[in-house]
């Protein structure tokens, strides 16, 4: 059990949760609602089906880098993988015809096919990103933005279905999906320099990464609250400067920077819940229920003994 945690890297499958969390919360659904639950659990197994769909593409080169992972070590085939690939794809794009069964009201086929193609969009990526990270390093991290941005998406999307929409959660919701986009390229392109680092070229990305982080900020100022747009503001860059700052040490580290930023990307994602909180008191408790998955987490990666990244 404990290998099968580590090959889908179960602990940050709960950053993929936290992303839907934070979209849903965004656009007025409740983080404890059955719909943005069950839109959680499936970008959980999408995230997990991602991550394994990489271990396989990448199995050769695991071999000489990671040879204590689940499949260069041989306690899981390839053949296996692809079954666990199979499954978690499946239960991934269910979920969003699943989530609309449980909303208050009746929802239309036509919304109920656009949470399905979704879902089906953000495995898309996923799969492109693993097809292509190794030769086309620009692109993958388009794709990984994009993977990870949809998840905001799909969170965002569960919740039109569900509550009425206003003109201020619409434009919240399009700037947070864009800022979390432009935030995982930032950590996707530290990453790329895992193998060979690039002193001068890593420099860049974490001051990229403290300029993207200030979107929770702005958000609040948007929604009228200086006091929390200024607490937002700090908080957010001081977290892209923790997260990053292994990849700006000498020598540098990137891979413990990625490390850091995904797996407490939950923290950023409770930012961007706090930052439209004034509008309902119940948003301040989303946004400690997402900021909570942050340190469940960390206790799930000890006991499993699970990859940060």
């Amino acid at each position: 059990m404990r290998a099968l945690l580590r090959l889908i890297r179960f602990p940050n499958t709960l950053t993929a949760a936290a992303d839907v969390a934070a979209g849903a919360a965004i656009g007025g659904l409740g983080v404890l609602s059955v719909p943005t639950i069950v839109t959680a659990l499936g970008s959980m197994a999408l995230y997990g089906a991602g991550v394994a769909m990489n271990d396989v593409t990448d199995i050769e080169k695991d071999r000489r880098e990671h040879p204590n992972r689940p499949l260069p070590s041989g306690r899981f085939s390839t053949t296996f993988a692809w079954a666990v690939i199979a499954i978690l794809s499946f239960a991934a794009v269910a979920s969003g015809p699943l989530a609309a069964h449980f909303a208050p009201t009746q929802v239309s086929s036509t919304r109920t096919i656009l949470l399905l193609g979704a879902a089906a969009t953000t495995m898309g990526f996923a799969a492109l990103y693993n097809l292509t990270h190794e030769s086309k390093a620009g692109l993958a991290r388009l794709l990984m933005g994009a993977t990870r941005a949809s998840n905001v998406l799909r969170g965002v999307l569960i919740a039109s279905v569900c509550v009425p929409s206003t003109s201020a959660a619409q434009w919240s919701s399009a700037i947070a999906i864009a800022g979390h986009g432009l935030l995982i390229y930032g950590i996707t392109a530290v990453s790329q320099h895992e193998e060979s680092p690039d002193p001068t070229l890593l420099r860049r990305w974490p001051r990229f990464l403290m300029a993207v982080a200030i979107v929770p900020g702005v958000l609040a100022f948007m929604n009228g609250n200086g006091i929390v747009a200024m607490l937002c503001l700090i908080a957010g860059v001081e977290w892209a400067h923790w997260g990053s700052r292994p990849a700006a040490t000498t020598p540098p580290h990137p891979g413990r920077a990625v490390g850091r930023l995904i797996g407490s990307l939950a923290l950023y994602d409770a930012l961007l819940v706090a930052s439209t909180a004034n509008t309902t008191q119940s948003k301040w408790m989303d946004a400690v229920l997402v900021a909570s998955l942050f340190p469940i987490g960390t206790l799930i990666r000890r006991l499993t003994a699970s990859e940060a990244a």
